[in-house]
């Protein structure tokens, strides 16, 4: 998937704002990030951030892990949105 689409999809679905070279997903959404390796797919969940670089992208989720992929291996990503009480995103009291 070209970085100019998945940027598109994410400020446009997603309510992604940009800081720098990073898109922040809305508070309100979950972003989940569908990746090729090999004849396999796998899904990267809950990221809360993506950078968007000429070679790859960086998807950070919200336990702080980070995950980076070629634009080519991108086939797909999934938005929703979530009920902030039941999202175990929080920093409130009581999160871990």
């Amino acid at each position: 998937m070209k970085a100019s689409v998945i940027q598109q999809i994410l400020k446009q679905y997603g309510k992604a704002e940009q800081k720098g070279a990073e898109l922040h997903i809305s508070a309100g959404m979950e972003a989940h990030l569908i990746v090729a390796v090999g004849s396999e797919a796998i899904t990267v969940q809950k990221v809360i951030s993506f950078e968007i670089h000429d070679e790859y992208i960086v998807a950070a989720t919200f336990k702080g892990e980070k995950f980076f992929f070629g634009h080519e291996d991108v086939t797909g990503l999934k938005l929703e949105r979530i009920d902030e009480k039941k999202s175990d995103r929080g920093a409130g009291v009581g999160a871990r």
